[in-house]
């Protein structure tokens, strides 16, 4: 049969490591099938970090779609590898083809998988860059202590703290670094009854106190709190930033910047202006008993800031438009830590390339909520 979705599948390949294998459909049919079909082999492109692009030599290929999908994969700036599979005995060879590495090689032959492994072992593993770590080593170290605020509500997990929060523990732990994990009251915080506040904030100052923390790491929407109750004044020796900044940070291989730009399109927002929410997982929102932050609590903030005549859609999961791109003034993200590095990348890369102004839930959270932290809470990723 045909390949109509993208099949996935994941293994260890030696010498190469974990891996996800995407397999596409051919870039040869036509008519409006064809193009669906074609366009999800583009965005797994943008997806991807090596692209193998398997020809039939004897019956040939589609030359404009071909060379399509090569234009793209070296825009994006991926490693690209020719297999050209031949149905008889003809002799293993490795040469050029458009000049990209290509194997000629009968893919039928089981006995010849080994030397497609060799091929691409050779041919299509670029060397990493170094990892951008979640957390800047100056605020780690055996001496040191994170402070984690995490408020849970009803949409928390039960059994287990989020990807994020779970992730920075394990990030400061495997770098001997002692975290503490806090949770913090927003009901309590935000009482109109001064007295419970104010018991709140003192609840949430005096551990600070006590553990005397290198940097308090809060869920972004305690930001109205926390960007108010951690100043320099109070604690000068003490950094902040959110999780979501965190994990955006690590996700782009340090790109926030972009996402700090992003944020300049605020001063420009007009009635009827169409704003992008999109985030990577895609949880049970229960926003009758609690304020779910990407369809209540962003959506209420920007529209008190500039009204309801502007537009919010929303992407949630894996999905996301990049063929709508330019219908939008500004695209929010998440922390992005329920997809992988290489699609959070390639949504931002459509971002850049669509000229279209892409920002986070961290930052967009601190900027509405306490504008004055905004430099505080990007600090600790700074060069």
């Amino acid at each position: 049969g045909t390949t109509a979705d993208v099949k996935v599948a994941l293994m260890e390949i030696h010498n190469i490591g974990p891996c996800k294998l995407f397999d596409t459909a051919g870039y040869d049919e036509e008519g409006k099938l064809g193009q669906k079909k074609l366009q999800k082999t583009h965005n797994i492109v943008k997806e991807s970090d090596l692209v193998i692009i398997v020809i039939d030599k004897q019956a040939g290929s589609d030359e404009v779609n071909e060379n399509e999908v090569i234009q793209l994969a070296k825009k994006r700036q991926k490693n690209v590898l020719i297999i050209q599979n031949v149905r008889d005995n003809s002799p293993i060879e490795i040469s050029t083809y458009k000049g990209l590495p290509s194997l000629q090689i009968n893919l039928n032959n089981k006995s010849n998988y080994t030397k497609v492994i060799e091929f691409i072992q050779t041919h299509g593993i670029q060397k990493k860059k170094p990892a951008v770590p979640l957390l800047p080593q100056h605020v780690l170290g055996p001496d040191k202590t994170v402070f984690l605020n995490i408020p849970m509500d009803a949409e928390t997990p039960g059994g287990r703290l989020l990807r994020p929060q779970s992730k920075c523990q394990e990030f400061c732990l495997s770098n001997f670094t002692s975290t503490f994990a806090y949770r913090m009251d927003l009901v309590k915080g935000r009482s109109k009854n001064s007295k419970v506040r104010e018991a709140e904030k003192k609840r949430f100052q005096d551990a600070i106190e006590r553990i005397k923390p290198s940097i308090v790491i809060t869920d972004s929407q305690a930001m109205d709190l926390v960007g108010r109750w951690v100043t320099p004044d109070k604690f000068p020796n003490v950094q902040l930033t959110t999780f979501s900044i965190m994990m955006i940070n690590q996700m782009t291989d340090g790109q926030l910047p972009r996402f700090i730009k992003g944020l300049e399109t605020l001063k420009t927002i007009k009635s009827n202006d169409k704003i992008l929410i999109s985030e990577a997982c895609n949880h049970d929102r229960l926003t009758d008993i609690c304020e779910d932050i990407g369809t209540k609590q962003i959506p209420d903030k920007l529209k008190k800031k500039f009204g309801n005549s502007i537009v919010i859609d929303h992407a949630f999961g894996r999905e996301f438009p990049y063929d709508k791109l330019r219908e939008y003034s500004l695209v929010v993200h998440c922390g992005g830590c329920m997809i992988d590095k290489q699609k959070m990348c390639a949504r931002l890369d459509d971002c850049i390339e669509n000229n279209i102004p892409i920002t986070n839930y961290g930052l967009l959270l601190t900027y509405l909520n306490s504008p004055k932290a905004l430099k505080r809470v990007t600090k600790p990723f700074a060069n």
